[in-house]
């Protein structure tokens, strides 16, 4: 089991590892690394680069905050806690719409639509998706919708997105692929306060 121990405060552990890019006109090809735990998806940690050092954000939808780590470039496996943030809530009202799961020649798809509080559809995605034991649309949802962080989307189907092309609510075009995901155990815990 890997640890990124930094004290022992509150603790959170996760079992998957997921890769994958992201792309928007103005943002291409961006890479993402994220953590999950895949009987709680109300946290994640995502890894990303700022300023020539790598640093990671731990997402607590439950506590509505959000932990960031300074990462030790001599060793991955050292997180530097930073700071914590409040996650200030969107209180604009969404609904979402997943299409029946459709076969096609070699995979799978589905439509998931984002309706606003009139049920105008406002933003529309098409997924390819492979049909899973556990229910890891929170992985597409986490890695690629952060409007929606606060937001509880049930999809009614088991499945993963491996890759999504649409419209995101502010109109701009987005394709999201899922490069890899890898079963892990690893535990982070919080300083205590």
């Amino acid at each position: 089991m890997l640890s990124f121990n930094i004290s022992s405060g509150q603790n959170y552990d996760f079992d998957i590892l997921t890769n994958s890019t992201f792309s928007t006109q103005n943002f291409p090809n961006q890479e993402r690394t994220h953590l999950f735990n895949s009987s709680d998806f109300s946290y994640y940690m995502r890894f990303y680069s700022l300023n020539d050092s790598l640093k990671s954000r731990l997402y607590d939808t439950k506590n509505k905050q959000i932990h960031t780590f300074f990462v030790d470039s001599t060793d991955s496996m050292k997180l530097k806690y930073l700071k914590t943030l409040n996650i200030v809530k969107n209180d604009i009202k969404y609904y979402f719409d997943f299409s029946e799961i459709k076969t096609k020649k070699n995979h799978k798809e589905i439509i998931f639509k984002i309706l606003n509080e009139k049920k105008r559809k406002i933003g529309n995605y098409k997924f390819k998706i492979k049909e899973s034991k556990k229910n890891f649309f929170q992985i597409f949802k986490h890695s690629a919708t952060e409007l929606f962080l606060l937001k509880k989307i049930e999809a009614p189907y088991n499945f993963t997105v491996l890759k999504a092309k649409g419209r995101n609510t502010h109109g701009n075009m987005i394709k999201y692929e899922l490069k890899s995901l890898e079963k892990i155990s690893l535990s982070v815990s919080l300083p205590s306060k």
